[in-house]
C-alpha cells in the first residue's frame, strides 16, 4: 500500500477510504468476491461432510468472517489468516471454533515425534472452487481420502 501511496495518491487515498468497495484497475473488488461467493458459500452450508478450501488470504477472510458472524466490512479485512496455516473451523452450539494449526509447527513435531495432537486428515466431502474469481465454478463432490 505505501507504494501506491507513492506513486498514485490518489488510488492510495480511495483504497483507504474504502476498501471493501475499490476496485482495483482491471480487477474487482472485495465486494465484488463476495457476490461471487455465494454460490460456494451456501455449498458449504449444505455439506453434510468436511470440506476444505484452498485460497488466497482475502478470500479466506470473506469465509472465515461469514462463518463467524463478523458484521463489519472492515473488520473482515482484519481477520487473522496467517500463511503456512490451516484455519479449522468446527461448529458448535453457540458458534464456530476458530483454530489456526501452524503447519511448520505441526511438521516438526511429527518428525520430532512428539506430536500429541491429532493429525488432521480430511475425510468425506472436497471443496473446489476453480477457474479464478469471477468465471469460476464451484462443486463439492464426495470421496474418501485415502488413510
Amino acid at each position: 500500500l505505501s507504494d501506491i501511496l507513492r506513486d498514485s495518491p490518489a488510488e492510495g487515498r480511495a483504497i483507504l477510504d474504502d476498501p471493501f468497495n475499490f476496485r482495483y484497475p482491471g480487477g474487482e473488488s472485495l465486494a465484488d468476491v463476495v457476490q461471487d461467493l455465494l454460490p460456494l458459500v451456501l455449498e458449504l452450508e449444505r455439506a453434510a461432510h468436511s470440506a476444505v478450501v484452498v485460497s488466497h488470504r482475502s478470500i479466506l477472510q470473506l469465509l472465515v468472517g461469514y462463518f463467524t458472524g463478523v458484521e463489519s466490512r472492515e473488520s473482515v479485512l482484519d481477520i487473522d489468516v496467517p500463511r503456512h496455516a490451516v484455519i479449522r473451523l468446527t461448529a458448535g452450539q453457540y458458534g464456530w471454533l476458530v483454530e489456526h494449526i501452524d503447519l511448520f509447527e505441526w511438521h516438526r513435531r511429527r518428525v520430532a515425534g512428539s506430536l500429541d495432537v491429532p493429525a488432521y486428515v480430511v475425510h468425506g466431502a472436497k471443496c473446489h472452487y476453480g477457474g479464478g474469481i469471477g468465471g469460476g465454478s464451484s462443486s463439492i463432490r464426495s470421496g474418501s481420502t485415502p488413510k
